[in-house]
């Protein structure tokens, strides 16, 4: 077989169906046609490279190929899989392939071992070191923790982190999905715990850790939070036979159901609804209880539960003794319902307290906050040994050794001045003036808007650090209804390690 080149004008002969001298020929003679020819075709929209803080990774890594056919298998991957849920053997399939082919002649099919080990792989390497170099950046964050086994019997223990970001944002992630094999005790817990923390070395910045009330995760973090899942009253199925379409029962127990769903909230700070929440079902109750025909026995047992699960914020609304036992008797509660600009003291005039238990509420959370600020202070009095400790509700200018007084001008008044003082160039404010600004300020924004904007230094950083404490465990019940999902009874022969990967990969796939 002759032909001739269309370049050069030289004939060259081949084996019939056989083109090898000819691209020999191209390739050692006209380099630039043939790299034109042969060369991936560069899709005009993706020709500028994307900006990703994943820059030192290898260039091999298919989840920066530039190209149109890496692009299509990167989208299947990250969109079909993993979003969408969908098995891996999909790619295999015939009939998948052929509609790729129509969409994108040129695509070249993979196998599914190829994409569990190239692009699954790296996608989890990628978010791995995304949060990594998140949680580096913050300083107070908290833990959802909760033990969950799959289809085969086997246990995973899911750790869920949440913080507020510098736009004061609530964020989470989902740090690890970790098995966790037999005995399920308290010990284990908390070693594969400090393991997981010390891996992304958080351990120091842990504020408090929400858990469900099984008795080997109170166990295991003494030093947190023992939260229910769902505040709301557990559900009696005979009750909802025989009493699922009485109004009255309705009236009463629609409460619970909306307060369910708002403290389960996954993209709002939820720990500044916990005592309004209550406020508002005790005040519900006692409304409604004098004009029931029916269900009495219903909202008196409420009223019993509430007392009893809630015990320790009911006997602070009340200024009863605080018992250490007590749940929900951490003031956490009431020092992020007061922070949270939607809330302040509002929620205290429902109750219909006295003048005198009102005000001595409001003084005692009030002192709360204040007592939470003290700790962020000792660390600076402790950097500056020569600084006069003031108290908390005084402020007055510190001048330092070195420095050189400054003539006051005649009628010139600077309230920072008399409202903060400073050491080395960095303003410390103070916390009473600070709160009492706070509490005077009609402004009734959302959350992140207002702390935002705020000047209020002090506070800023106690919100940052209270804000960050959930609900209920929530967050981490999602992984688990995503981890459901992802090993379904048509699955159940999946890898362990795949299976942690894709999870992973599906809560935290905002960072994709």
């Amino acid at each position: 077989m002759n032909g001739v080149c269309k370049l050069c004008n030289q004939n060259y002969k081949d084996l019939h169906g056989i083109y090898s001298n000819f691209l020999k020929h191209l390739k050692r003679k006209h380099l630039s046609e043939y790299q034109q020819s042969f060369s991936p075709r560069i899709d005009e929209d993706l020709s500028e490279e994307i900006d990703s803080p994943d820059d030192h990774l290898s260039t091999n890594d298919p989840t920066h190929m530039i190209n149109k056919q890496s692009r299509i298998t990167l989208s299947m991957a990250k969109n079909l899989f993993i979003k969408c849920n969908l098995p891996l053997t999909l790619v295999e399939n015939p009939a998948f392939r052929e509609f790729v082919k129509e969409c994108c002649p040129k695509w070249l099919p993979i196998s599914t071992r190829k994409l569990k080990s190239d692009f699954i792989s790296s996608f989890n390497n990628r978010i791995h070191k995304i949060i990594c170099d998140t949680l580096q950046k913050v300083n107070n964050l908290t833990l959802t923790i909760d033990a969950w086994s799959d289809r085969r019997c086997r246990s995973f223990l899911g750790i869920t982190c949440h913080f507020i970001d510098d736009k004061m944002v609530p964020q989470a992630f989902l740090i690890d999905f970790v098995r966790m094999k037999s005995p399920h005790t308290s010990d284990n817990i908390q070693r594969l715990t400090e393991n997981v923390l010390d891996r992304f070395n958080i351990k120091e910045k842990v504020y408090r850790i929400i858990t469900d009330n099984a008795s080997s995760m109170i166990k295991a973090y003494k030093f947190g939070l023992a939260v229910d899942g769902d505040p709301a009253m557990p559900d009696d199925p005979s009750d909802k036979l025989t009493l699922k379409n009485h109004s009255t029962f309705e009236n009463s127990d629609q409460p619970f159901y909306q307060i369910s769903l708002k403290c389960q909230a996954d993209k709002v700070v939820t720990v500044s609804l916990v005592v309004p929440s209550i406020v508002h079902l005790v005040c519900h109750l006692r409304s409604i209880k004098d004009n029931l025909s029916f269900c009495n026995k219903l909202v008196q047992q409420l009223q019993t539960s509430i007392e009893k699960r809630f015990a320790g914020i009911i006997n602070r609304l009340y200024q009863r003794d605080v018992k250490n036992d007590d749940p929900f008797n951490d003031p956490v509660y009431f020092m992020a319902t007061l922070l949270d600009p939607a809330f302040k003291f509002f929620w205290i005039y429902d109750l219909k307290l006295s003048v005198n238990t009102e005000n001595r509420l409001k003084q005692n959370v009030i002192q709360f906050i204040l007592d939470e600020i003290s700790k962020d202070l000792k660390p600076t009095s402790a950097k500056y040994p020569n600084e006069t400790n003031l108290p908390t509700n005084q402020s007055s200018p510190i001048l330092s050794s070195t420095s050189k007084v400054k003539r006051i001008k005649l009628f010139v008044y600077d309230h920072q001045r008399y409202d903060n003082k400073s050491v080395g160039g960095s303003k410390i404010f103070n916390p009473s003036l600070e709160l009492e600004a706070y509490l005077n300020d009609p402004i009734q924004s959302s959350f992140s808007d207002y702390w935002l904007r705020s000047q209020l230094t002090s506070l800023k950083r106690l919100v940052v650090r209270l804000f960050s404490v959930q609900a209920s465990s929530a967050p981490v019940e999602r992984v688990f209804s995503h981890a459901g999902l992802i090993f379904s009874s048509r699955r159940t022969r999946m890898s362990e390690q795949l299976f942690k990967d894709l999870v992973f990969l599906k809560s935290n796939q905002s960072l994709l």
